[in-house]
């Protein structure tokens, strides 16, 4: 009888045909009296033992109070009980508002024992989707522990869930997702913003939603750099132990600069601040403020941008005595070299008010000196060639008089002698010409040597060749550029791959390419097939495509034309092979 179930047996007509006779509930519990002395039957009515929680409903008799007649357990039945459940799925929030857990056995499963766990985690209690209930957890929320946030003090209403009986340390119910549920309001309610606002789930502090520029009072120049606490004063909560010190947010003064700042000018510039200065700095004046034109010193170019304190520098007394010479205020840089020209028109000869290194010494006038300026030389900055003498740390003078203009005086030898070797070997070596013999003023790059004059003359397709792609640039031990113009081995394979795989190298395994192939370029072939190989072309043999006789064939690098050494024999094309064979 283990298949006999209570609801098997009072649907059997049999059995309901007596029950008619009989008071029906007294014939219920009269059958279940007889059911009870078989032990198969009443494992089937009864699996175990409830728990403790819901001990009330032991007994055959409470059944129905949670399973339907003939059916399973019935979740209408669970929330008749269960409100606070029933609530929230009402209200479409927290986890049982999920279609996927609204079936209670999904999660609780019952006659276990009295002290068993009722809820089952498919994935283990540490696996759970927070997300399921509406709140997914981000940022160091993370990293908690389920009872980190789900314990009594954070708990919302405490009552409603102990009117119901429900044990505080062990229920999952009565959390809202307000910040303030378990964190202190660490500005005394100073914002009506949510904490979102400013802040993220990651950490407090920095915060990424707070922009001051969104306040009443912009954070410009300075003021970015000021820290919080600066204007943000720390007041004390005595009725906080837990934190009892916080900033200062609301209701500060601001309307003015001497809400902040002091009045060094005692009021004798007004109130207005910002008539003068700005919040990139006490000493950055505004430009409208103060017109220095209307002074016996107009100021231009370089000397708008200098700091007052740099001229005026008598704190009680603006007054500068002199100022109608440049040497009034400036140091003779270049210790009296010049002494004639500054003496009759001062700096201004060569100088401007736009800055010392801002030169108007004209190309005509460089051209009257002893080194014309010509080609490239004319885009060169002044400092390169009159280059700056340091002492201790600092600039003393700046070069102009040189004794020799040689290209070596300025420029390094990249050819490391080679162009002194071969201009000697041809009889026209000059010290003072030795680098135009190559090259020329305008550019290094246009370099007009005929090749000609050396044992390897440019034909065809070498005469588009850039020179660095034979004469590579190569650096010596100390990491300085080299250039050789002599080049030892002028063979093709030096240069060029040898796309045969020495199928034409000679017995010092030597490749000459030009028996075949000429400058002019790789397809411009020099190859007759009657006069230059062992097998004549007659006949129909002048239709056959090359490939036909001379196939590809593969290596360990790559894929090259079989040339030689190839069998000439007529079976070798005409017989059984449907290619030629190599000979062995």
């Amino acid at each position: 009888m283990a298949w006999l179930s209570l609801d098997f047996l009072i649907k059997m007509p049999l059995i309901q045909k007596v029950g008619k006779i009989l008071h029906y509930g007294f014939f219920v519990r009269f059958l279940t009296l007889i059911i009870l002395s078989s032990s198969p039957v009443f494992s089937q009515l009864s699996p175990g033992d409830l728990h403790h929680s819901h001990s009330q409903l032991e007994g055959l008799e409470n059944c129905t109070q949670c399973h339907k007649t003939g059916e399973q357990l019935s979740s209408d039945n669970c929330l008749n009980c269960h409100t606070l459940i029933k609530d929230e799925i009402n209200q479409k929030k927290g986890l049982h508002a999920n279609p996927k857990y609204q079936r209670c056995e999904t999660c609780h499963v019952e006659h276990q024992g009295r002290n068993a766990d009722l809820i089952f985690w498919e994935n283990g209690q540490n696996n759970f989707d927070h997300a399921q209930t509406g709140m997914p957890l981000q940022g160091k929320h993370k990293e908690l522990k389920c009872r980190d946030c789900h314990k009594p003090e954070f708990i919302a209403h405490k009552e409603e869930l102990l009117q119901k009986k429900k044990n505080l340390k062990h229920t999952f119910l009565g959390l809202d997702t307000s910040c303030v549920r378990c964190h202190m309001d660490e500005h005394r309610a100073q914002f009506k913003q949510s904490c979102t606002h400013c802040h993220n789930q990651i950490a407090w502090k920095p915060v990424p939603g707070f922009d001051h520029n969104n306040t009443t009072f912009k954070l410009t120049g300075k003021h970015k750099q000021v820290k919080c606490q600066k204007c943000h004063k720390v007041v004390t909560d005595h009725a906080s132990v837990e934190s009892p010190h916080f900033l200062k947010f609301s209701h500060i003064k601001h309307n003015t600069c001497i809400s902040c700042h002091e009045d060094v000018h005692r009021g004798q510039l007004g109130k207005k601040c910002s008539s003068c200065h700005n919040t990139s700095g006490w000493n950055q004046y505004s430009k409208n403020s103060f017109n220095h034109d209307r002074t016996r010193y107009k100021l231009k170019g370089m000397h708008k941008n200098v700091a007052c304190e740099k001229c005026h520098t008598n704190t009680t007394s603006k007054r500068i005595a002199h100022f109608n010479k440049c040497k009034n205020c400036h140091e003779n840089f270049h210790r009296n070299e010049f002494s004639v020209k500054l003496s009759q028109k001062d700096c201004a000869d060569c100088h401007t008010t736009n800055g010392f290194e801002r030169t108007n010494f004209s190309l005509l006038q460089h051209s009257k000196t002893r080194f014309p300026l010509k080609g490239a030389h004319q885009a060169i900055p002044c400092l390169v060639c009159h280059k700056k003498i340091e002492a201790d740390g600092k600039i003393k003078k700046i070069r102009f008089h040189y004794d020799s203009f040689e290209c070596f005086d300025c420029h390094r030898d990249v050819h490391n002698g080679a162009a002194d070797d071969f201009l000697k070997a041809q009889n026209l070596y000059s010290n003072s010409e030795r680098c135009t013999f190559c090259h020329s003023s305008q550019s290094w790059q246009a370099i007009p040597f005929d090749h000609s004059k050396t044992k390897f003359p440019l034909l065809g397709k070498h005469l588009q060749v850039r020179c660095q792609n034979c004469h590579k640039i190569l650096k010596d031990i100390s990491g300085k550029v080299l250039i050789p113009l002599k080049i030892n081995d002028a063979s093709c394979s030096n240069c060029h791959q040898d796309i045969h795989h020495g199928q034409f190298a000679d017995q010092q395994n030597k490749t000459s390419c030009a028996k075949c192939h000429s400058p002019i370029g790789w397809a411009k072939l020099k190859f007759d097939h009657n006069r230059d190989s062992r097998f004549q072309l007659n006949g129909a043999h002048l239709r056959v495509e090359c490939v036909r006789c001379h196939p590809a064939q593969k290596s360990k690098q790559d894929i090259f034309i079989r040339y030689k050494p190839l069998s000439t024999d007529c079976a070798s094309c005409h017989g059984n092979s449907k290619t030629n064979k190599v000979k062995q």
